[in-house]
């Protein structure tokens, strides 16, 4: 599910799964490989990548869409796709006297960049990780396979660590990310990029649709739950059942 169909994903035979879910250092080896073998037009597709492109104008003029820089670059397609995200830019909360503090405070967003040389220090033992989103766990996982110690820092007023999905699938499907891919998941989740289809229309827009939509969600966090056994989980560090989410 995670390559083109012009060009399958080989994982080495060496690479770490887990109900056929792998690292994404996978995908981005995959990628790389990806734009360096494929041209169109005799052009390879990496040349294609403009990075620092300040978008300034978006039209469609008689089907074609013209694209316009802060630098006056202009380019036209007959496709577009907006994938910014709405969290790019990063929040860095305020933390008292950080100035005084000797060690790196670093974004989620950099932490791919230093990952390595934190973890390679045999100075740095200890790690805070502020926030209880997926990439917070991210890096908390990351952290702790890396053999450091952890504190997980969440605000009590929340609602916990961000709710998760179990990795196991269900029939054809080999985990849950390949379920969440089909049409009839994907109608699950209301999107303003998405038409409307009698699907989604009788989910989301009657109230047995909404009764029935509510049990499949507990449905998957209740399979979530079980497997982490958040409060019996053999082996498990201490506090480890604090992590339990009150998200459903």
């Amino acid at each position: 599910m995670a390559g083109f169909s012009d060009q399958k994903l080989q994982l080495p035979h060496d690479a770490q799964t887990y109900h056929d879910i792998f690292e994404a250092k996978q995908v981005t080896e995959y990628l790389e490989q990806y734009v360096d073998s494929h041209i169109y037009q005799a052009t390879f597709l990496r040349a294609r990548i403009l990075f620092g492109f300040h978008v300034i104008s978006i039209q469609k003029l008689n089907g074609v869409w013209h694209v316009e820089s802060l630098g006056g670059q202009k380019i036209r397609a007959c496709k577009i796709v907006v994938a910014t995200g709405h969290t790019s830019r990063p929040s860095m909360p305020i933390v008292p006297d950080k100035e005084q503090f000797l060690c790196p405070i670093i974004h989620q967003k950099d932490f791919g960049k230093t990952s390595d040389e934190i973890f390679d220090s045999t100075f740095l033992c200890n790690i805070a990780v502020l926030g209880g989103g997926k990439s917070a766990a991210d890096m908390v996982y990351t952290a702790v396979k890396a053999g450091k110690k952890v504190a997980w820092i969440i605000r009590q007023d929340g609602e916990g660590p961000a709710a998760f999905s179990a990795a196991a699938g269900k029939g054809p499907y080999k985990n849950g990310p390949e379920i969440a891919a089909t049409r009839m998941m994907s109608a699950l989740s209301p999107s303003c990029f998405s038409e409307p289809s009698w699907l989604s229309s009788l989910v989301h827009g009657t109230a047995r649709g909404r009764r029935i939509l509510a049990q499949i969600w507990l449905g998957a966090d209740e399979a979530c739950r079980k497997a982490a056994d958040f409060e019996k989980r053999e082996g498990a560090r201490s506090g480890f059942a604090g992590l339990q989410s009150s998200t459903a």
